[in-house]
């Protein structure tokens, strides 16, 4: 699927959300740095996907063949891909690869929606004289979370990123209360922030509501980056 979608201008800083679910597109939208939509902010997912995706050139992603609905929450109906399968346990959603808001399968206008971002997304990656991209990503803690095996696939994750300019800000909660709100670790192009919560991000606080002051200081400090 490659397709071409012109922007009217590039904006100072581009920042996309790679997943795992939509909590860092909503987030984005809050802090005013969301420009543009693109093809992972608002699905449930993990980086394993996004790699397979990118590397079928999404050829697949939207193919019926692949699609089916599936009932969560006893009445909410998704749409998933199962073409797609990812080769570690160390993520909470491994069910396949979720359209959460949009019906992919008979909502023609959904569709289109998803044709645009995955548009956008292709262009900006063959595009020349790039404006810094920042690349988010929230890995949602389990039993099974390893940081290693999870930072081994962004590396296989960088090499299909065709321009330079680009940080990645990878986010996690730990489940404690804390003074300190958060550690931000520095490393080549990740800027990591472990986040200290004891009320997990799902459910009634699947916005973080309980983390809102500090993403207000952690955003801040993100906006200023260069």
């Amino acid at each position: 699927m490659r397709t071409t979608i012109l922007m009217a201008s590039a904006p100072p800083q581009i920042h996309i959300s790679l997943g795992e679910n939509c909590l860092i597109d909503n987030l984005l939208k809050k802090y005013n740095m969301k420009t543009y939509s693109y093809p992972f902010g608002s699905c449930r997912s993990n980086i394993e996907y996004v790699i397979d995706i990118i590397q079928d050139d999404f050829c697949n992603f939207l193919d019926p063949r692949f699609l089916y609905r599936k009932t969560v929450n006893t009445t909410q109906e998704l749409v998933k891909n199962n073409f797609y399968k990812q080769s570690s346990n160390i993520y909470t959603h491994g069910d396949d690869f979720e359209f959460t808001h949009h019906d992919v399968h008979l909502n023609p206008e959904h569709i289109e929606s998803i044709k645009r971002k995955v548009s956008r997304f292709n262009a900006l990656n063959t595009a020349t004289n790039v404006s810094p991209v920042y690349f988010y990503y929230y890995h949602r803690t389990n039993k099974h979370t390893d940081m290693a095996k999870l930072l081994s696939a962004f590396s296989k994750f960088e090499k299909l990123i065709k321009f330079q300019n680009y940080k990645i800000i990878i986010l996690w909660q730990k489940l404690i209360g804390s003074d300190t709100p958060y550690t931000r670790t520095n490393s080549g192009k990740y800027i990591m922030f472990e986040c200290n919560d004891p009320i997990r991000w799902e459910g009634t606080n699947i916005g973080a509501q309980t983390f809102d002051t500090h993403f207000d200081t952690l955003f801040k400090n993100i906006k200023t980056l260069d």
